[in-house]
């Protein structure tokens, strides 16, 4: 418990490390839940060459918002979020609340996001703060059709596997 406060000083994703390779987080990130990671999925991943700052994009998150009346949101409990992630990728409703702001001020992320989910993603969705965005697989043989194409049109692409 003390080291999970001190790595949630440190930051406020750090404390997912502690908790081994898989779990649901909420809060800021400092509300952290194992669960049993999958070994059934492939990943694409995609890093534009854009660079935003953590406080760039909340800002715009906060200015998004505050543009498009958005009210305070209801987040699901961990409970329903392990709930959805074991459900098959292509089911999956997580959002981010950067990407929407994110996409529209840097069109680079936009493009990437839109190639990957064009690639046949089961599943994509912008990481974190950004940049970095990505495609969730259940097919080994999609993820590489996928990759194949899309690393000849963005340098930094890359295929990964969940084990």
């Amino acid at each position: 418990e003390t080291l999970a406060e001190i790595a949630g000083k440190v930051g406020s994703d750090v404390p997912f490390f502690l908790y081994g390779d898989c779990a649901v987080v909420s809060g800021r990130g400092e509300i952290v839940r194992p669960v049993c990671g999958r070994r059934d999925l492939y990943f694409v991943v995609i890093c534009p060459d854009v660079h935003s700052s953590t406080k760039e994009a909340y800002a715009l998150v906060d200015e998004w918002n505050m543009n498009n009346s958005v009210s305070k949101v209801d987040w699901p409990s961990l409970d329903e979020l392990e709930g959805i992630y074991n459900k098959p990728a292509g089911e999956w409703n997580f959002s981010n609340s950067f990407t929407q702001p994110l996409t529209d001020k840097y069109p680079e992320i936009r493009e990437a996001l839109a190639a990957i989910t064009a690639a046949g993603a089961d599943f994509s969705e912008m990481t974190g703060s950004g940049s970095t965005v990505f495609g969730v697989f259940e097919a080994q043989e999609k993820a590489q059709d996928a990759y194949n194409r899309l690393a000849s049109c963005f340098k930094r692409c890359y295929l990964c596997n969940a084990f």
